[in-house]
């Protein structure tokens, strides 16, 4: 099968998915923590309290998933659509730059949510608990450390303003970054 066939099979089903997509919104919860306030409130409501910021915490890491991997589908079909432009209009400086745009928007894409399928399913019981039966969970919370700094770094990297501080996991990376990989831990001698 040729490569064109190929990608005919396979942009419809993202278009489908881009289409049915629309009109989705997300909500932003933003939850200063103080345990202070948590001190001197009895049992029962310490865990309601526990449970509606989990709730929050993990409807953020879902919602920010699926804004990753939504807009990586949107970002991978131009790039794709406009090398087959490129390549039909016979411009071979023009193919070579939307493929490198799209292994680019591709490495982006793996880095931001490579970690999210494994995530999802190692806490799947936990997140079920929380969100349709709060009265399992007891006072224990998982977090998506990792996961949570790729998502918002997706999310919100770009480039280094001139002036002004930048938050850490909002600062682009370079394109090597996603070529080297992530810094393996050093082995003792």
């Amino acid at each position: 099968m040729h490569l064109a066939e190929l990608v005919d099979l396979y942009l419809p089903h993202v278009d489908k998915l881009l289409s049915d997509s629309e009109g989705v919104s997300y909500v932003a919860v933003y939850v200063a923590f103080n345990p202070d306030i948590l001190k001197d409130l009895p049992k029962p409501e310490l865990q309601d309290a526990m449970t509606a910021m989990q709730k929050a915490y993990i409807l953020s890491i879902l919602e920010r998933g699926h804004l990753a991997s939504l807009t990586s589908l949107a970002r991978l079909h131009d790039w794709l659509t406009a090398a087959l432009e490129m390549a039909s209009a016979k411009n071979p400086l023009g193919f070579a730059a939307c493929l490198r745009g799209y292994v680019e928007a591709g490495a982006d894409a793996h880095d931001a949510i490579n970690l999210l399928p494994g995530s999802l399913i190692d806490a799947g019981a936990y997140l079920y608990a929380v969100m349709n039966r709060p009265d399992l969970v007891r006072c224990t919370a998982v977090g998506f450390d990792e996961l949570e700094k790729k998502l918002i770094h997706y999310e919100f990297a770009a480039r280094r303003p001139k002036i002004g501080p930048v938050l850490p996991n909002h600062v682009a990376a370079e394109t090597t970054a996603y070529i080297v990989g992530p810094a393996k831990p050093s082995e003792p001698a």
